[in-house]
C-alpha cells in the first residue's frame, strides 16, 4: 500500500504550533529559573557554601548540555515533535520532585534530572519552529519562541518571590529559646502558657494575667513601626484582653523585650572565621562593643543580635578590607534569617512544576514539519526528497566560518550572561539590602519587561535590516553587547536604589538583543536536515564550556573572595563574545550563499 503523502501545513496551522512551543518553552523557562530566589534559602537550608551553590547550578547545566548531543542526532533522524513532548514530560516530574528532597544529593540529583529533561527538547525547539516557517519570517518567529524565555523568567521569579513572601514562617523551636521563661511560669501576677504561630505568621508569646489575656507578638524588624526604637531586636506589638490598662502592658512588654535582647544565650552568637591579619588601625566603634567581638589570635568575627541596615552600614566603614567587608555582609545574612524558617522553598517547586506536564501532552499532538520544506530556494517536495537519503554529511558544520566562530563567542557570552542569572538574587540580597523575595517582586518585573521588549524588537528590526545586508545580525548583537556593558558595571558598583534598577532594566534589554538574531543565524547557515544536531552541538558547547563551569567559579571566587569580586569578570567576557560575533559578521554572506548552492544541488 502506497505511503499517505502528508498534508501540507498552512502558515495558520504554523502560528499555532509557535504558541505551543512557546507554551513549552515558557515552562521549561519557569522550571529551569525558579531556583533563582530560593538561592539563599537553598544555602541556609542545606548548610551549603558558595562553591556547592554553584555546583547545584552546574549539575543542571552539564547534563541538560550531555544528554542534548544524542538528542541532536536523534532528532535529526526522528520526530522532533515527540522529543519535545518526551523532555517537557521528564523536566516537569523532576522539578515537582526537587521540593520534596530533604539532603543537598537528592536535590542536586533532582535538579540533574530537570536538565535531562531539557536535554532532550533543546535541540528540537528552534529546529522545529525554523520548518514551520519560511526564512523572511523565522527571525520573528525564533524571537518570540525565544521570549517564552523572558515569559517563564517573569513567571518563575515573580511566583518564587510570592511563593516565599507569603510562606515566610519563624522557627518556633528557636524563638521559643528567647524567652527567659518556662511553660506555666509565674511572673508577677501573669503564667506564662508558652508561644504559637498567628494566622499572619507572626510569633506569640502568651499570658494569663488574672483571667485576661495578653500576647506579646514578636515581627521582623521594621524601622517604620515606633517600638522598634524601644527593642532594636524585634518590631513589637502589644495585645491584651478588654479593660488591660494600655501603659501597664507596655511596660509589661517593654520590661519582656529587654530581658530577650540582653540574654547570654550561644543562640543569639553569630561567629564567621577566616579574618586574620586585620590592620592594626582596626578597632571596634564604642557603640558596637557589646555586640561585636573581634578575636585577633582565633581570627573570629562575632555578632550577637539582629544586625539593621543601619548596623551593617555603620560597620562596613570601619574596614575596606575584603575578608571584613565579606564577614560582616554574611553576619547580616545569617542574622536576618537566622530565626526563620528555610524550608519554604520547598513550595516554589511542588507549584511550578506540574503544569508543564499539560504542555507535554500538546507537543505529542502536534504535526511534525518537513525538514528544510519552508526553504525560498527548494520545493517542499525537494526537501522530502533530500530527507529521505539516508547518508548525512557533517562537514558543513565546522566548515561553515560564520557558524564556529558564532558558537565559540557564545560560548564566551553565555558563560557570563549564565552566571549573572544565576547569582543575581544572592548578589542582590548580599550587597544590595533587599531579600531575595522582596527583589523578585520588585525588580524581578521590570528587568523582564525590559528584556521581552528587547527580545521582540531584536527579531523584528533584525528581519527589516536582514534583506538589505546579510551582516546585519551580527551587527545589532556587537552594538547591544557594547552598549549593555556599561550599565552592568553600574549595577555592580552602586548602591542607590533607583540606579541599581535602572542599570540592570536597560543593561539586560540591551543584552536581551543577543537572543533572536544570533538563534536565526545559527539554523539559517546550516543545511535544514543539520539543523537539531548543530543546535545540541551548540547547547553542549555553551554549557559545558560556558554556564556551566561560570556558576562554579562564581561560588569559588566568591568563598575565596567575595560575590562582587567574582562579578568583576563579567563584563570582561562580554565584551569578548561581542568582538567575536562582529568578526562572525565578515563570513555571513558566503555562507549563505554556499548553503543555497549545496542545497540546490542535491535537490
Amino acid at each position: 500500500m502506497p505511503e499517505k503523502k502528508q498534508k501540507p501545513i498552512s502558515l495558520r496551522y504554523s502560528w499555532y504550533a509557535l504558541f505551543v512551543m512557546v507554551m513549552i518553552n515558557t515552562s521549561n523557562y519557569v522550571d529551569r529559573l525558579s531556583i533563582g530566589p530560593a538561592m539563599e534559602h537553598l544555602k541556609r537550608y542545606f548548610s551549603a557554601s558558595d562553591t556547592q551553590l554553584g555546583w547545584i547550578l552546574g549539575a543542571f547545566t552539564f547534563v541538560y548540555a550531555i544528554i542534548s548531543l544524542p538528542m541532536g542526532f536523534a532528532s535529526d533522524r526522528g520526530k522532533r515533535t515527540f522529543f519535545v513532548g518526551l523532555g517537557a514530560l521528564v523536566w516537569s516530574i523532576s522539578a515537582t520532585t526537587s521540593g520534596f528532597c530533604k539532603s543537598f544529593i537528592g536535590f542536586f540529583a533532582a535538579r540533574a534530572a530537570v536538565g535531562a529533561g531539557e536535554g532532550i527538547y533543546a535541540p528540537s525547539g528552534t529546529a522545529l519552529i525554523a520548518d514551520y516557517f519560511p526564512r523572511n519570517k523565522r527571525a520573528t518567529a525564533i524571537s518570540i519562541f525565544m521570549s517564552a524565555m523572558l515569559i517563564g523568567g517573569a513567571l518563575a521569579i515573580i511566583v518564587a518571590g510570592v511563593i516565599l513572601k507569603k510562606t515566610d514562617k519563624f522557627d518556633l523551636e528557636r524563638m521559643a529559646k528567647l524567652t527567659p521563661y518556662s511553660q506555666g511560669e509565674q511572673i508577677g501576677d501573669c503564667v506564662y502558657n508558652g508561644l504559637h504561630q498567628t494566622k499572619d505568621r507572626l510569633v506569640s508569646y502568651d499570658f494569663d494575667c488574672g483571667g485576661k489575656p495578653l500576647s506579646v507578638v514578636l515581627s521582623n524588624i521594621d524601622k517604620k513601626h515606633e517600638a522598634d526604637a524601644r527593642t532594636m531586636l524585634f518590631n513589637v506589638d502589644y495585645r491584651a484582653g478588654e479593660g488591660e490598662p494600655e501603659d501597664s502592658l507596655l511596660e509589661f512588654a517593654a520590661s519582656f523585650t529587654e530581658t530577650v535582647r540582653d540574654r547570654e544565650d550561644d543562640d543569639l552568637q553569630l561567629v564567621t572565621a577566616d579574618l586574620k591579619g586585620l590592620p592594626a588601625h582596626f578597632k571596634l566603634p564604642p557603640q558596637y562593643a557589646d555586640k561585636l567581638a573581634f578575636d585577633e589570635k582565633a581570627g573570629l568575627l562575632a555578632y550577637k543580635g539582629i544586625m539593621s541596615k543601619d548596623d551593617l552600614q555603620a560597620l562596613r566603614e570601619i574596614s575596606d578590607m575584603p575578608e571584613y567587608q565579606k564577614a560582616v555582609i554574611s553576619i547580616s545574612n545569617e542574622s536576618k534569617f537566622y530565626f526563620r524558617r528555610s524550608d519554604n522553598w520547598k513550595w516554589i517547586f511542588w507549584i511550578l512544576g506540574p503544569p508543564g506536564l499539560i504542555f507535554a501532552l500538546m507537543a505529542f499532538m502536534l504535526r511534525e514539519p518537513v525538514k528544510g520544506g519552508t526553504e525560498d530556494y527548494l520545493t517542499e517536495s525537494q526537501a522530502a526528497a533530500i530527507n529521505a537519503k539516508g547518508k548525512i554529511d557533517y562537514s558543513p558544520l565546522w566548515k561553515t566560518p560564520s557558524l564556529v566562530i558564532m558558537v565559540f563567542s557564545n560560548v564566551i557570552f553565555t558563560a557570563a550572561i549564565g552566571g549573572l542569572n544565576m547569582w543575581l538574587f544572592p548578589f542582590v540580597e548580599r550587597y544590595k539590602g533587599m531579600e531575595s523575595s522582596e527583589a523578585a517582586m520588585k525588580i524581578g518585573p521590570i528587568v523582564v519587561v525590559a528584556m521581552l521588549v528587547g527580545v521582540v524588537l531584536s527579531g523584528i528590526v533584525s528581519d527589516m535590516m536582514f534583506k538589505k545586508n546579510k551582516r546585519a545580525y551580527n551587527w545589532i548583537i556587537f552594538v547591544c553587547i557594547l552598549a549593555g556593558i556599561p550599565f552592568i558595571y553600574v549595577f555592580i558598583m552602586s548602591d542607590n536604589y533607583l540606579a541599581i534598577v535602572g542599570a540592570i532594566a536597560v543593561g539586560m534589554f540591551l543584552l536581551s538583543w543577543v537572543n533572536g538574531p544570533q538563534n536565526t543565524l545559527l539554523v539559517s547557515v546550516v543545511d535544514p536536515k543539520l539543523r537539531a544536531t548543530m543546535n545540541a552541538i551548540h547547547i553542549l558547547l555553551i554549557h559545558v564550556l560556558g554556564d556551566g563551569p561560570s556558576p562554579i567559579i562564581i561560588g569559588y571566587l566568591s568563598d575565596q573572595y567575595s560575590l562582587k569580586f567574582a562579578f568583576m569578570w563579567l563584563p570582561v567576557a562580554m565584551l569578548v563574545g561581542a568582538v567575536g560575533f562582529m568578526i562572525a559578521g565578515i563570513f555571513v554572506p558566503n555562507d549563505l550563499k554556499k548553503l543555497e548552492q549545496r542545497m540546490t544541488g542535491q535537490a
